[in-house]
């Protein structure tokens, strides 16, 4: 890198940094970096479409899921719509089955004690019928009262007959209904294991859905962030670009802010012995030096005679110098905003305590700060 030769050079104080300052004052120097920072936004732009169309990929697999889920959840819904239906049909039938089962186990309870009731009239039947013929050619009065009884009896026999057979059928129907229920019952319990294999097929399928979406969102919102960052890195560059063409120190002459907080100790004078061909200043100690302008940090070292110094070019040849700082807090290359702390301060001997020495140049001329500089501190 050219910063090295940059150092070898700058083992004599001042004709070493004058040398880089007019390096990096030249046009090449210039040019090149509007290249660089055109060719690094053009890049930016290239990755911003490339991002685009794969953000727009990821959206549009995203919302396919979705609609595949949709899918999923209506016939999931579906599905247990018609489950509860066939559940009420099986509940409905359970109740009608359990009062036919009360029925048909009262009709049971009624044909026992109808069969039990014709068994009795049976065997007085037979008694009577046995009784009328050994009295038949007897006492006939005894005979015409069997012979009435036997009657009565009988037709209580034929009703009672009659009756049993009636509950005998509506036995018979009602055990024809249990055994039809019990076909409904089988049936809409395959229907009910059917509709759960289906459901659970798709709660499956869901599943996979919900993992596939989550990695896709996942995806989606990395390449958004990525996005944003690349837009981010876009703006800081047509900033850089537009500070590189537009942005002149000569445009602030006169309301440049002071490079730290204290006070003048001692004025430009080019005619002292020795000449003083920038500002002193006194602060506080290890006081923040902010840069008084948008610049470039082109020096950022050791020079003999200033202690720690830091060099900022800001186009146009103009180039401001900090010296005498305890710490610098930029790196050779790097940009610094108006305002942006570079350092602190260190001894100054001039003033024998915490202070600073500021310049202002204008190629390997010095500029007076002084009517550069906004009039408070």
């Amino acid at each position: 890198m050219q910063s090295n030769h940059f150092l070898r050079i700058l083992k004599t104080p001042w004709a070493g940094l004058l040398s880089l300052l007019l390096f990096f004052s030249s046009p090449v120097w210039a040019t090149g970096q509007k290249e660089a920072i055109l060719e690094d936004l053009s890049q930016k732009n290239r990755s911003v479409e490339k991002e685009k169309r794969l953000l727009e990929e990821l959206s549009s697999e995203e919302q396919a899921l979705y609609a595949n889920l949709t899918e999923i959840e209506d016939r999931i819904s579906s599905l247990r719509s018609r489950k509860e239906k066939q559940q009420e049909k099986l509940n409905r039938i359970a109740n009608e089955n359990q009062k036919l089962e009360k029925s048909a186990a009262s009709l049971q309870s009624r044909v026992r004690e109808q069969r039990s009731e014709l068994q009795g009239m049976l065997e007085q039947l037979w008694f009577l019928y046995l009784s009328n013929r050994n009295k038949r050619f007897q006492d006939f009065g005894a005979w015409a009262e069997t012979d009435l009884k036997l009657t009565w009896l009988s037709a209580i026999y034929r009703s009672a007959g009659d009756k049993l057979e009636r509950l005998r059928t509506r036995e018979k129907e009602l055990n024809r209904n249990l055994a039809r229920q019990k076909k409904g019952r089988a049936r809409i319990n395959e229907q009910l294991e059917l509709i759960q294999a289906t459901q659970d097929k798709l709660l499956k399928s869901r599943l996979v859905f919900m993992r596939q979406l989550q990695k896709i969102r996942s995806q989606r919102l990395a390449k958004e962030e990525q996005l944003a960052q690349i837009k981010e890195t876009i703006q800081q560059l047509e900033y850089k670009l537009k500070a590189f063409e537009t942005k002149r120190i000569a445009d602030l002459k006169g309301a440049l802010p002071w490079p730290v907080q204290g006070g003048l100790a001692r004025k430009y004078n080019q005619d002292s012995n020795p000449p003083l061909e920038g500002l002193a200043f006194t602060t506080p100690k290890r006081a923040g030096v902010q840069s008084v302008f948008w610049g470039k940090v082109v020096y950022s070292d050791v020079l003999r005679g200033f202690g720690k110094v830091v060099v900022i070019f800001h186009g146009k040849q103009y180039y401001s110098l900090y010296a005498f700082l305890s710490r610098t807090v930029v790196t050779v290359g790097q940009d610094v905003e108006k305002g942006e702390i570079i350092g602190y301060t260190g001894y100054y001997p001039l003033v024998e305590g915490p202070g600073l020495y500021f310049e202002l140049r204008l190629g390997q001329s010095p500029v007076n700060p002084g009517p550069w500089l906004a009039e408070a501190g």
